[in-house]
């Protein structure tokens, strides 16, 4: 015969204590999740401002050569760089490796660009930058867009060469 408050033989202390650690477990993986994603984040931010940075800095001095390595999240593939959007092609696009970039970067006012484009988003990270220095262009590329892709360390390099006499700020392949 059952007692009240027991089911298959377990009293109601044993079941609700299970179902507790569960629901601790459950919680306790969400908030590392978060807390994960919260680091990927700042990754994003990160290497924003260190190339923002990079560039501010060239900028500010006559003559500077100067190549970092940039740690990137594992979902971001490169760094692409455009030198005026509203002339962009899907062909420049396509000869960089990153040719759906085209349909989000024509026109906009942004000009450095995390790729693939939504990557970014998935981490709740903003994925297109206005790259400028003291609201004016400074930038200067080869040709329309450059893109910095990762290497197996999860790391872009660029190099960053402001000449005597120039005023804009060149942005090369290392």
């Amino acid at each position: 015969m059952k007692k009240r408050g027991q089911l298959l033989g377990m009293s109601f202390q044993t079941i609700f204590s299970i179902i507790l650690v569960v629901v601790i477990l459950v919680f306790g993986f969400f908030a590392i999740k978060m807390f994960l994603n919260v680091e990927k984040q700042a990754e994003v931010s990160v290497a924003f401002s260190e190339i923002r940075e990079l560039v501010n800095d060239a900028y500010r001095l006559d003559d500077m050569s100067e190549t970092k390595e940039i740690r990137l999240p594992k979902q971001i593939e490169a760094v692409c760089i455009i030198k005026d959007p509203t002339t962009l092609t899907q062909g420049q696009c396509t000869t960089a490796g990153v040719r759906d970039l085209y349909v989000y970067a024509e026109g906009a006012p942004e000009n450095l660009y995390f790729y693939p484009y939504g990557a970014a988003e998935e981490l709740n990270s903003q994925t297109s930058w206005k790259l400028d220095c003291n609201g004016q262009p400074c930038v200067e590329i080869p040709g329309n867009i450059i893109c910095f892709y990762r290497n197996s360390k999860n790391k872009i390099e660029i190099r960053v060469v402001k000449e005597f006499g120039n005023p804009l700020v060149s942005i090369q392949y290392p």
